[in-house]
Formats: structure tokens, C-alpha cells, sequence
């Protein structure tokens, strides 16, 4: 097994390269970059979110109410994702009697209105005039149709829209009205997912709250305690479903600590760098993924060209405090800061601060 240092310069050095594993014009359809775009790990936090998903689906059959439940999560830290394979694992089905729809999703509209939300799920349910008809009758047919297509469960997208950001960010309570009928009438289960700030439509609604007991987040890996082992065992699974001849050491301490101060410990952010390395690989036909794939990769898929940002995958691993908190390389930065703006510096390393660190790493 080659270390990150040693695939790092093997790479480029082939004797005999062989012919391009997919075109680099046309590769899109490669069955190993369908495989890499397909890549999912299921993690302990993320089965474990899964898991309750799906026990809202199930249980209610036979419960006396409907088992909602509000997943909450800051950006890039899986939410999509979560949601996306689940809906691709009850996908909808046509049958002799008609279409069968077991989980209906459909985003809230921004700003959400109740029309727009029945719109939308009118939409999902494919009726072909989604946007005819009164409020009233748009709402029945969307009780009508959830029968119909035998939904199972109901997963809503964006619920920090029920929040009016113009209004002193106000809750729009007459569509959280509208959201509770919508459960009293249909019976099925609804998965609210949404910021964190979503939390504010159900301390303002308690009708609506009592039907959203369950609340689950989705946080960022930490790095700190058991954090950075599980941030770790995280990456090593990545490392192990890529499709590479040779498992890329990306979960070695080092490297993942680059990893982790350049994602903040978002799963989103770390699947963007890793699948843009190694479709560079794949491209190449190189057997493995290194930390030079690794930093272009931060660069083209987080920051882009912009000399004042510091690459973390180049020169010295970078600090993070005992709070497990990336240590900002300029103190003249404002507290708060996306990725992008967090790593200014004085400049990416030049090409000989990268061969000192290789030969470090190496020793």
C-alpha cells in the first residue's frame, strides 16, 4: 500500500501510462465516476438518522397518530444527501391499478405561501395543472391524491421558509396551520428538514410542536474526544468505496486534520474535494488519490483561484485549537467566515515549501 507521499510522486512517473480510464471530454458516463458521484457512507449519526426516518414511514401505519419528525443542520452537513437516498431507496412505482408514490418530497417554496405549497406538492404528486384552482380545492386535491398514490410519508425540504426573513423573521403561521390540517387530514407522516433556525416555527406553534416531538441534527464531525476518531473512521470509509485500484491514505492523521480544518467536519465539503481528486485520477488513469490531487481539488471545487487564500493541503498542517476549532491563519479576519474567506494568508506555498513537507511526511 503506498502512503499519500509515495503515490505523490508515482503518479506522474508511470513507465508505460495506459490509455485513460474514460474520455476526458465525454467521461461523465464511466461507470467508475457514476460509482464515485453514487458514493455514499453511511456513517453511525447518518444510520442512525436514517433509521428514524424510517420508523416514521413504518410505525405510523399503526399508530394512533402519525410519527413526524424535524431533522435540523447547518449547511453541507448531509442533510441532501440523507434525504436523497432515502428517496432513492422508495422510489415512486407504476401498477395495474395506477401510480404508487410511498414517499412524496417536495421542497417549500421561498417565500412559502399556502397556494405555493400546495402547488408543489400537486407537482410531486404529478397532477398536470398543479397551479389551477382555488386554495380550497388545490388543498383537497392534494388529500385526494396522497390516497390515491398511497404515500407513505411525506419529506419537506427548506422548513426554514416558514420563517419570513423580510418580516423580522416572523413565522408564517397560517401555512403552519395549513401543514397541521394537511397531517389531521391525510394521516401520514411528514420529515420536516431545515436549518437550525427551523426550531423557531415550532416554539411558536404548539399545535404544530406537539406533532414534531421527535427532532433530530445533523452536526459537522468535531476534533476533538471521540470526534476525531469518528472523523477519521469516517474518511477511511470514504477512502474504501472510492473506485481506485490503490485505497488513498486520506484518513491518516495528518491528512485528515488538513481535511478537517478545510471542511470544518462538513460531510458536503469533504465529498466535493475527495470526488474531484479522484476523477482527476480516474481521468489519468492514475491508481491512486494523493494530497497534490488533494489541494488542487480544495482549490477548484471549495475557493477557486484566489492567490490570498492559504491551501491547507500545502506547507505545514495547519492548527486547530483545544476547542477542535480551525485556528485562523490571520487574526485580522471577522469572527465568523465561510471556508472560503477563513483560509487568507500570506499566499499558497510555493513548490519547494511542498517538496520540504513531502520529504517530511515521508521521513
Amino acid at each position: 500500500m503506498l502512503t499519500m507521499t509515495e503515490a505523490a510522486t508515482a503518479n506522474p512517473s508511470d513507465p508505460e501510462p495506459k490509455p485513460p480510464l474514460i474520455d476526458p471530454v465525454c467521461g461523465s458516463g464511466s461507470p467508475a465516476i457514476a460509482t464515485l458521484e453514487r458514493l455514499t457512507v453511511r456513517y453511525p449519526r447518518w444510520k442512525r438518522i436514517y433509521g428514524k426516518i424510517e420508523d416514521c414511514r413504518v410505525l405510523s401505519k399503526n399508530a394512533a397518530e402519525p410519527r413526524c419528525l424535524l431533522i435540523v443542520g447547518r449547511s453541507g452537513v448531509g442533510k441532501t444527501s440523507l434525504i436523497q437516498k432515502y428517496l432513492a431507496e422508495h422510489p415512486p412505482r407504476e401498477t395495474a391499478t395506477g401510480r404508487v408514490v410511498p414517499v412524496l418530497f417536495a421542497q417549500i417554496p421561498a417565500p412559502a405561501t399556502i397556494k405555493a405549497m400546495a402547488s408543489h406538492l400537486l407537482e410531486a404528486l404529478g397532477d398536470p395543472m398543479p397551479q389551477r384552482g382555488t386554495l380550497d380545492g388545490m388543498t383537497q386535491r392534494s388529500v385526494r391524491l396522497i390516497a390515491a398514490c398511497q404515500v407513505e410519508l411525506i419529506i419537506l425540504d427548506e422548513f426554514q421558509h416558514f420563517i419570513d426573513r423580510e418580516k423580522n423573521f416572523k413565522v408564517l403561521q397560517t401555512v403552519s396551520d395549513w401543514l397541521k390540517n394537511l397531517i389531521n387530514s391525510t394521516r401520514v407522516p411528514i420529515v420536516l428538514v431545515g436549518m437550525p433556525e427551523s426550531v423557531k416555527v415550532l416554539t411558536e406553534n404548539d399545535q404544530l410542536a406537539r406533532r414534531f416531538m421527535a427532532k433530530e441534527r445533523l452536526s459537522p464531525f468535531q476534533w476533538r474526544g471521540d470526534g476525531k476518531d469518528e472523523f477519521i473512521r469516517f474518511l477511511e470509509e470514504v477512502s474504501e468505496k472510492l473506485p481506485l485500484a490503490e485505497k488513498p491514505m486520506i484518513y491518516s492523521v495528518d491528512v485528515a486534520q488538513r481535511m478537517f480544518w478545510a471542511t470544518e467536519g462538513r460531510t458536503a465539503l469533504v465529498m466535493k474535494i475527495v470526488r474531484s481528486a479522484t476523477r482527476e485520477a480516474l481521468v489519468n488513469n492514475w491508481k491512486t488519490i494523493t494530497i497534490r490531487e488533494l489541494a488542487k481539488a480544495y482549490t477548484e471545487a471549495l475557493v477557486g483561484d484566489d492567490d490570498e487564500l492559504t491551501n491547507p493541503f500545502l506547507g505545514p498542517i495547519p492548527p486547530i485549537d483545544a476547542y477542535g476549532r480551525p485556528v485562523r491563519l490571520s487574526q485580522d479576519e471577522p469572527k465568523e467566515q465561510t471556508p472560503k474567506k477563513r483560509f487568507k494568508a500570506a499566499g499558497s506555498a510555493s513548490k519547494s515549501d511542498f517538496s520540504s513537507m513531502m520529504k517530511g511526511q515521508a521521513a
